[in-house]
């Protein structure tokens, strides 16, 4: 009986024995496990960021707490493998750490509140856990810009008149200081400067800057000086009102034509007066027209004529013998002008008459017998008349024209 206990006995020692010697090598995986799992640090938790300036021009700037981060972490970091080279370069494992530590912000300049900038971190996250006991979380982080110093800002071009004038395309512009109605214009003694002002037509764009720096740096600089800034530093106008040389005929308003047509009809009425008593002008047929423009901008008379082209017809009656003769005749009006309130303005006194001379034989019975040779003002044709007003000025002028098959 005494054999059989001490033999259950030892059977218990052995189980206790077993199950410590379990426990030891679980203890010791877990030791092992716990020394050498990756340390995690969420780097975001020291990265901060500054804002400092002017709403619309603020700066953002960003801080990396080292000092936290090496408090938190110089004890945990080791690093792995062959590490002679790289603790022989930065020293402690923590150091090495933070000389990795890179990134920046995608937005740190010309900030206003409300703003949202980013830190992006730069690293090799893989690099580093290759080389020290750490996992880097290394997400990007936003941040809303604030608390930068509100700035009254202002129109610097309130008020200006620019004053047009003269008649395109050689209209002129000129700025009228006195019109400007903002304090800082006399008290900043900023000026005015026109991208162009000479050579304007109507419909021309016209820049006005107050600075030829940077508007950035302008405009911090005139917050400096006066705390306020300006709303832009340049301004574009468009040129209006000038006078302008006719340059199309859909430009010539129907009244305008009128009155040329009504004197170009005064003058053949005059003119029929000198026909000899066997010929009889019958109406006038007005054809159409031709508007010429001069090539030259900077000519000074004769900046475009309008040719207004009539069909004649006169019949002839000497005893016995009748007959009829056509024949082409015309007007040309000069300089003709849209004013700039919009009205037209021509002088149709000043005319010219598009005359050639055409002798016509005709049989005469009046009292004595044989043949007379009669004489006329005009063109046999329409195409001589163009020839000779429109065709022959093509080098200096262009043309265009209402009729229809015209003579080129």
């Amino acid at each position: 009986m005494k054999s059989a206990k001490k033999t259950s006995i030892g059977k218990t020692i052995i189980g206790v024995i077993s199950c410590v010697a379990v426990l030891a090598i679980a203890v010791a995986i877990v030791l092992i496990y716990i020394k050498t799992r990756p340390v995690t640090i969420d780097l975001s938790k020291y990265v901060s960021v500054e804002y400092s300036g002017y709403d619309s021009y603020g700066t953002a700037t960003v801080s990396i707490d080292y000092k936290q981060l090496k408090k938190d972490y110089k004890d945990e970091l080791e690093y792995k493998g062959d590490y002679k080279d790289l603790k022989k370069e930065y020293g402690k494992p923590i150091e090495y750490l933070q000389a990795q530590l890179i990134g920046e912000l995608d937005s740190a300049e010309n900030l206003s509140n409300g703003d949202t900038v980013t830190f992006v971190w730069d690293i090799d996250t893989e690099e580093v856990s290759d080389n020290l006991n750490v996992k880097l979380i290394t997400d990007d982080q936003s941040f809303t810009v604030e608390k930068l110093e509100e700035v009254e800002s202002f129109d610097p071009f309130e008020g200006l008149v620019i004053n047009y004038e003269g008649t395109a395309p050689n209209g002129t512009a000129s700025i009228d200081r006195g019109s400007v109605s903002n304090k800082y214009f006399t008290e900043s003694d900023y000026y005015f400067n026109l991208s162009k002002s000479s050579g304007l037509s109507n419909g021309d764009v016209i820049t006005v800057t107050i600075t030829s720096d940077a508007e950035d740096a302008y405009k911090l600089d005139f917050i400096e000086s006066y705390g306020v800034m300006p709303e832009s530093i340049s301004k574009d106008f468009t040129v209006e009102g000038l006078d302008s040389w006719i340059t199309s005929l859909d430009q010539i308003p129907e009244e305008g034509l009128a009155e040329m047509q009504q004197q170009a009809i005064d003058v053949f009425t005059t003119q029929e007066a000198d026909f000899s008593a066997e010929w009889t002008m019958q109406d006038p047929e007005y054809v159409g027209s031709y508007l010429l423009v001069t090539k030259n901008d900077s000519t000074t008379y004769n900046h475009n004529y309008l040719y207004l082209i009539y069909h004649i017809t006169v019949d002839y009656e000497a005893g016995s013998n009748t007959g009829s003769y056509d024949y082409y005749y015309g007007f040309s009006f000069s300089d003709l002008k849209l004013n700039g309130d919009g009205s037209f303005e021509v002088d149709v006194t000043r005319y010219q008459k598009l005359q050639g001379w055409i002798s016509k034989e005709m049989v005469n019975e009046n009292g004595w017998g044989g043949t007379y040779t009669y004489h006329f003002y005009g063109y046999e044709t329409m195409d001589d008349l163009v020839k000779e007003y429109v065709t022959k000025k093509a080098d200096t002028y262009t043309s265009e024209t209402d009729i229809e098959q015209a003579a080129e």
